[in-house]
């Protein structure tokens, strides 16, 4: 664990100021040539033909999207920066609260927050106080994201978080009563394992994506943490290194968490882990109920993946 923490020191971002002024600004983004139109198969209480393909959601959706930015004062002198992702024509789902990993800061989730938002979701990220050397406190970092949930007046909410941003997701799972699933990204506890603490209270569905066993993951150990829930699942992307679960990442994340791609390179990995955790959003937050097919055996996406050797159950 301590090694993975000092290999992970050095993607680093500087902390953001104190006392800085809220401020808002909105952007709409442009249709990316190769969005697909969205294949509108219902909620997750729907009972869609199992004859007809599943949504890919490895390509983006059709919904432009714009953004929101601002600042929250947290618990003590924290101060989180946060972006609010929102389709702008009509926001179909639940939101996203999207974690960043130790010693990262949300710039590193910006990519994932951008594709699910084209697919309708709601996603909201932040930059954590609690997540450097000197002071790594998961559970303060889920209550404060809690708290800018409520202060923003989000509803429905599905905490993904990748690395250390995946125990805070546990732990706000349990803490936030407006939760409705959890989603790690290759995620990894603190030292002395406070998620764990807390993954035997969860009552929503804690699944769970991670890369091969390194020194960056703390050799994986976040599988049996996500294990530990009673509504789980846990899939290994092959052949995915730390980095891969980043969009974007940086030379200084790879230099030291780099994998091999003898059989995937990294634009196909970030392809799977794109569409598998935008299939969970959308399948947990009732937007598209075909998004249980990439997780679960019997899924066409699912043994289409399994088939090929991208993704195997852990």
């Amino acid at each position: 664990m301590i090694t993975a923490l000092v290999l992970l020191a050095a993607c680093s971002t500087s902390p953001n100021p104190l006392g800085k002024s809220p401020s808002l600004e909105a952007d709409s983004g442009s249709l990316p040539d190769t969005a697909q139109p969205m294949e509108d198969t219902g909620s997750s209480n729907d009972n869609p033909d199992d004859s007809a393909p599943s949504t890919d959601f490895r390509v983006p959706g059709i919904e432009l999207v714009a953004t929101t930015t601002g600042s929250y004062a947290a618990s003590g002198n924290c101060i989180l920066d946060w972006t609010w992702y929102q389709p702008t024509s009509s926001q179909r789902a639940g939101t996203v609260l999207l974690s960043h990993g130790f010693m990262r800061n949300q710039d590193r989730m910006a990519g994932w927050a951008e594709h699910l938002s084209s697919w309708g979701i709601g996603v909201v990220t932040a930059t954590l106080c609690h997540s450097s050397i000197i002071d790594i406190d998961p559970e303060q970092n889920a209550r404060d994201l809690v708290a800018l949930a409520d202060d923003l007046g989000v509803e429905e909410r599905l905490f993904m978080g990748h690395s250390n941003g995946g125990a805070v997701s546990i732990i706000a799972g349990v803490l936030d009563a407006r939760a409705v699933a959890v989603l790690g990204l290759d995620p990894v506890d603190a030292q002395g394992d406070p998620a764990a603490g807390f993954v035997g209270q969860l009552s929503v569905p804690a699944y769970a994506l991670m890369g091969e066993s390194s020194t960056c993951n703390s050799s994986a150990s976040g599988a049996g943490l996500f294990r530990s829930g009673s509504q789980s699942q846990v899939l290994g992307i092959t052949e995915s290194d730390h980095c891969d679960f980043e969009s974007p990442s940086d030379w200084l994340c790879t230099s030291a968490c780099t994998g091999t791609n003898l059989r995937f390179d990294d634009a196909t990995l970030q392809a799977t882990i794109r569409g598998m955790s935008t299939a969970f959003a959308a399948w947990m937050l009732g937007l598209d109920s075909s998004g249980e097919n990439w997780w679960h055996s019997g899924g066409d996406i699912f043994d289409e993946l399994a088939s090929d050797g991208a993704i195997s159950t852990l």
